[in-house]
């Protein structure tokens, strides 16, 4: 296995801040880009290093499959703050289904009008979800700020915090992405 953060220069941690980590990332590119001369042909992995390590569930994962692969092979029970969110996800994407088969069978232009109320609290409700799921990922993120701080104090701590985070932070990730393309589906009919 690549050891990403070995790869770009960058030190095991579980935070890593993302300007420092883009601008490690230009230097090795243009180093090893394939239209310069004499690149060593590394282009490809460097890349795959900085998309592991620049997405915060990829490299918590990674630091992990390094630091403790143990840690990822036991069981871990869903935490009850992300479980909260399961239903409230399932219904708006099974609202957005049903919306959009109505949209889809609406047969004129006048029927598809009509629905422009019900199309208006899909989308609302769609946001609302949204902007729960951006605030839980951005309290995420602080707890992975924070778990950086006990890595420097304490490593096994740390490393007892870091699956939770991982699962957490790739659940709302995950969900964030489905949700706003559904909602940029929605926008766009």
């Amino acid at each position: 296995m690549t050891d990403c953060f070995a790869r770009l220069g960058a030190e095991r941690r579980p935070w890593l801040d993302p300007e420092e980590l883009k601008a490690k990332y230009h230097q090795l590119t243009a180093l090893h880009h394939p239209d310069v001369a004499g690149a060593s042909g590394d282009f490809a992995e460097i890349n795959r290093a900085y998309q592991t390590l620049a997405d915060p569930a990829a490299r918590l994962r990674h630091l992990l499959d390094l630091e403790s692969p143990d840690a990822l092979s036991r069981a871990q029970p869903v935490p009850e703050e992300i479980a909260g969110f399961f239903t409230p996800v399932a219904e708006a994407s099974q609202g957005i289904d049903a919306f959009m088969k109505k949209h889809s069978a609406a047969a004129s232009p006048l029927a598809k009008a009509l629905l422009s109320t019900d199309q208006y609290q899909v989308q609302e409700h769609l946001e609302q979800i949204i902007a729960s799921l951006q605030e839980k990922q951005d309290t995420l993120l602080i707890q992975v700020r924070e778990a950086d701080a006990l890595w420097l104090a304490d490593r096994p701590a740390a490393l007892r915090l870091l699956p939770v985070l991982w699962q957490s932070l790739g659940y709302t990730a995950k969900w964030l992405a489905t949700l706003r393309e559904s909602l940029f589906r929605l926008a766009s009919i």
